[in-house]
């Protein structure tokens, strides 16, 4: 059966086309699923609450931010600004978004690779990492956002 055979209902369940002999009738499924997008990827959340996901999808939103973060970093260090009020300024925009997409030019290594390849939790977005705090260590900030620990 092709994915495109399956149709969602509001209640949960799924029917899925039979045919039987020259029929044309349907199956009712009744599968304990919620179906969902989020950040740009499709999900199904089990009954447990946990995800998985569909297909993965680079996070637009969330691969701008970084881009953003590491560009305002490089204009510190090479002189071009000399704070966070002078980014704003510059990029007109609120110095509390700079302040909180800036922080993500500090993140792990691997964790701006697979956002940057899509392979992120799929519970993680934008949204989250600006309202989170992020620890400086990058083995704390691994735990905190769902990646595997490295050794």
């Amino acid at each position: 059966m092709e994915a495109s055979t399956l149709e969602a209902l509001p209640s949960g369940r799924s029917t899925v086309p039979h045919r039987d002999d020259n029929s044309t009738a349907s199956r009712i499924l009744s599968v304990p699923i919620r179906l969902h997008t989020h950040g740009g990827s499709k999900l199904i959340e089990t009954q447990d609450g946990r995800n998985s996901r569909l297909a993965t999808r680079p996070d637009r939103a969330l691969i701008k931010a970084l881009v953003r973060a590491h560009h305002w970093l490089d204009k510190l260090d090479a002189g071009r600004a000399s704070s966070i009020f002078e980014l704003a300024d510059q990029e007109g925009c609120h110095a509390r978004y700079v302040r909180n997409v800036f922080k993500l030019a500090f993140l792990a290594p691997d964790i701006t690779e697979a956002i940057l390849e899509g392979r992120q939790p799929a519970h993680l977005t934008l949204a989250d990492l600006i309202r989170t705090e992020l620890p400086a260590s990058w083995s704390a900030q691994r735990a905190l956002v769902g990646f595997s620990p490295r050794y």
